[in-house]
């Protein structure tokens, strides 16, 4: 069968997009020049380019490292992987210095919804059927829209091939020195004929949490309500999490490919803790805080896609690809000690409930044109539906807003040492926000060992639909107003919001060089400024006397972080590798010169690997992390760490296709009370793989 470009439909969260032609322009000028990088990346540009030839900072984490570390979700790899900031618990995260809801995660290149903060979004996506994860640093609004202002990140899921392959992964873990057993199994099936491919898999994570002994004193104490209560207090919150998904891609001819994809999650948090912030009444009507509560959280995702791709001539490609991505959040706080509140149950104590829907509807056309060999021209349209609505309290209505925009790219091989790719976006909204973005990125081969990379790139974001038409209770109990909304009774006018955006500016240089006997030392260094414009964030509105009248939205922070990145890769002997990684940032508020949230001033990375032979492999990693802190005013510090771990990886001898792993976390036992108070010490895990 002569050769096909795909044009992919996709669902939800599983399934890959068939892979495109190199763009024009992919053989590297100069024969016999050395390639500095064989890892092929498709998220900064959409099309296959080389990671070596992408004007963006690119980070990849492969397969068999994910295999190799044991990470059953995606923040257990990028904290073990790359140089992206993750907290213990998951759901603090930066690229850059960058908030984590200014980050777009991508599987396949498709968007997936979840909570508009983006909290759990790194430890719910499983990566047991990953081939590898794409990490783009810096804004990414020109080829993804709205949202793309720190980074983007994409997990690529295996592409289902001619034949029958599949595999099987368990793994199980527990804390050394106290209770949190961890278990995980993942399950794919693919395979077909030369026309028809289908693929299968499903990914169950089930996690104890991890507590430890608290005592909650009560406000008040009237009736039987005790004057403290011990309990286990959560630090990081039990977790079942199930993921499945399927796709089937067909080729109608030679030359058009239809693909359609599917995908569930389903996800149950539970955390016991001090409830120190909402007020509850017991059977008088006494309002008391301090008390122990449990936290339960219902979360679900339904991902759909289907895309079409069409080969119509050798230069003239088209792709047109639809999805839908619904998430479903249901959370619930109980009094622990009920029965001494004055409540029948449980659920009677129920207090400051949450349950909302957001959904994504998603439409987009792209052509791509090859006229020769040093050109690639990309032009792309793009229509996007957001939904909201909050379902507490009963009868709120739900909000629609669309976001639309064009864009165009060109990829251009300008001299035998030199490639341009530059572009540029406009998109308009339901919201009055009309934006346009651009880009521009050039790399020069200096010598067969240097390349030269320069870059600058826009971002943008629209606020959501919550921000404006949000008119509800908080879990506290506190009056959340959008920016639409008028109550004249606590003083509230509407008033308009701007879009955030985001500027950076990058300089670096890579490449290979023989410094050792042993072999070529890979290296990477960058440096980079970028500014975030009318940030949007939460602000509490107080009357004159200071107490609290409404929660609001509004453009409060601009900042800049200036930073620079290193990498090397050095052989040091037949079956040893050092790989070494730092972060430096100077992450400010421009207004009151405050350090940013979650934005550490260093971070580093160094791996001692050894293989000595096609059987065995082990790893050595340590990780630093300075000190941060998590509020704006820079009064509540996190301190530095530094987490030590191992991993060991087993081809068997006796069953063919069968590896066995195993490793140990936080190897040295380091703990502290505020930045490692969601991590549970030192961890050991074990698993096996079967592939066939």
């Amino acid at each position: 069968m002569e050769h096909r470009s795909a044009i992919t439909l996709t669902l939800a969260s599983s399934l890959p997009l068939l892979a495109l032609p190199a763009p024009a322009g992919a053989a590297e000028a100069g024969a016999g020049a050395a390639e500095l990088s064989a890892v092929t990346v498709t998220t900064p540009t959409r099309t296959e380019r080389s990671a070596a030839r992408s004007p963006a900072s690119v980070e990849v984490i492969g397969g068999e490292e994910l295999e190799r570390s044991g990470a059953t979700m995606l923040d257990e790899a990028l904290r073990e992987h790359s140089s992206v900031f993750i907290g213990a618990d998951g759901t603090s995260a930066s690229i850059r210095g960058a908030a984590l809801q200014d980050t777009v995660f991508l599987i396949d290149g498709r968007r997936i919804r979840g909570a508009s903060g983006v909290g759990y979004e790194v430890n719910r996506l499983p990566v047991s059927q990953v081939e590898r994860v794409e990490i783009i640093k810096g804004p990414g609004s020109l080829m993804y829209g709205s949202d793309a202002l720190g980074g983007v990140i994409n997990i690529v899921t295996h592409a289902p091939q001619p034949g029958l392959q599949g595999s099987v992964s368990l793994q199980t873990g527990t804390q050394l020195d106290d209770d949190g057993d961890r278990h995980n199994l993942g399950l794919r099936l693919s395979g077909g004929g030369e026309r028809t491919q289908f693929s299968l898999f499903a990914d169950v994570l089930d996690r104890d949490a991890y507590t430890e002994e608290a005592v909650a004193e009560p406000s008040e104490t009237p009736g039987d309500i005790q004057p403290a209560y011990r309990f286990e207090a959560g630090h990081r919150e039990a977790a079942e999490v199930y993921n499945v998904g399927a796709t089937l891609s067909h080729w109608l001819t030679d030359q058009l490919n239809l693909r359609l994809s599917g995908g569930v999650m389903d996800e149950t948090r539970e955390r016991d803790l001090i409830q120190d912030r909402a007020k509850v009444e017991d059977a008088d009507g006494d309002k008391i805080t301090g008390f122990p509560a449990r936290r339960v959280e219902e979360n679900d995702r339904l991902d759909l896609s289907a895309s079409a791709e069409w080969l119509a001539t050798e230069a003239w490609r088209l792709r047109y690809r639809a999805y839908y991505s619904e998430y479903h959040k249901e959370r619930s706080n109980t009094v622990r000690p009920w029965a001494d509140f004055g409540y029948a149950s449980a659920g009677a104590s129920e207090f400051g409930p949450r349950e909302v829907t957001l959904a994504d509807r998603t439409q987009e056309l792209t052509g791509f044109w090859t006229p020769g060999p040093a050109h690639t021209l990309q032009l792309g349209l793009e229509h996007r539906n957001r939904r909201y609505q909050d379902h507490e309290p009963a009868g709120e209505p739900s909000y629609d807003q669309w976001v639309a925009g064009a864009f165009a790219q060109h990829e251009w091989q300008a001299a035998e040492r030199l490639e341009l790719v530059y572009g540029a976006r406009y998109d308009d909204s339901s919201a009055g926000v009309d934006e346009t973005s651009l880009k521009g990125g050039a790399v020069l081969r200096l010598a067969p060992q240097a390349r030269l990379k320069a870059r600058y790139a826009e971002g943008f974001k629209v606020p959501e639909p919550r921000t404006y038409k949000t008119d509800t209770l908080d879990p506290r109990g506190r009056l959340t107003l959008g920016a639409d909304v008028v109550d004249r009774d606590v003083g509230k006018e509407a008033f308009a919001l701007e879009p955030e955006r985001s500027r950076t500016y990058e300089l670096g240089l890579s490449g290979e060089l023989q410094a050792l006997a042993a072999g070529p030392s890979r290296y990477a260094l960058t440096a980079f400024r970028s500014t975030f414009d009318d940030r949007i964030e939460k602000q509490a509105v107080k009357d004159s006397s200071g107490k609290l009248q409404y929660i609001t939205w509004r453009n409060v922070e601009d900042a800049r972080v200036d930073g620079v990145e290193a990498s090397l890769t050095q052989p040091l002997a037949s079956a040893w590798t050092l790989e070494l990684e730092a972060t430096w940032l100077d992450a400010v508020n421009r207004e009151t010169d405050q350090q940013l949230t979650y934005s550490p001033e260093h971070t580093a990375l160094a791996a001692l690997s050894w293989r000595p032979g096609p059987r065995w492999s082990a790893r050595l990693r340590a990780r630093r992390v300075g000190e941060r802190y998590e509020d704006a005013q820079n009064t509540v510090k996190q301190a530095a760490y530094t987490l030590v771990g191992l991993d060991v990886r087993l081809a068997s001898r006796r069953w063919e296709g069968v590896t066995w792993h195993a490793g140990v976390d936080n190897l040295l036992d380091e703990e502290n009370d505020t930045s490692l108070y969601a991590d549970p010490g030192r961890f050991a895990r074990i698993g096996a793989r079967y592939q066939f």
